[in-house]
């Protein structure tokens, strides 16, 4: 799972510069065109035993919604929060709960270490649901 996260780290990073250039559009085409690249190899390295893991984990959570491709549990936007890349409460796959006291949430995928964070905006909840080994 080293390569998982340390491939995870490079895709946001490169995400964030990416969001980062979006004001100089001299250069946000190129950017946007590494980091579709770098989504595609993400995926084909990873999609099948990442879909796996979100399997298990909407089978406890969110047994009646539809798995995404991975790709959409990426945030559109990282912050860097002590030294660790971080997303806003509002990114994030909106999943239908069952047994929380709030009926909608946001499943995240996150770097260092690479998780995967179940939140939700109008409580502040945030819960790591998944965490490499």
């Amino acid at each position: 799972m080293e390569s998982f996260n340390q491939d995870l780290h490079d895709l946001v990073e490169i995400k964030t510069f990416e969001t980062k250039l979006s004001q100089e559009p001299e250069h946000h085409s190129l950017a946007l065109k590494v980091l579709d690249k770098k989504v595609d190899h993400f995926n084909e390295k990873y999609d099948f035993s990442m879909q796996n893991i979100m399997f298990e984990i909407y089978d406890e959570l969110c047994p009646d919604d539809e798995i995404k491709p991975i790709k959409e549990y990426l945030a559109s936007h990282y912050v860097l929060s002590s030294g660790k890349f971080d997303a806003p409460l509002d990114e994030g796959v909106v999943v239908n709960l069952d047994d929380f006291s709030f009926k909608k949430g946001r499943l995240v995928l996150l770097p260092d270490p690479a998780r995967i964070v179940l939140q939700n905006p109008e409580t502040n909840h945030r819960e790591i649901v998944w965490q490499a080994a």
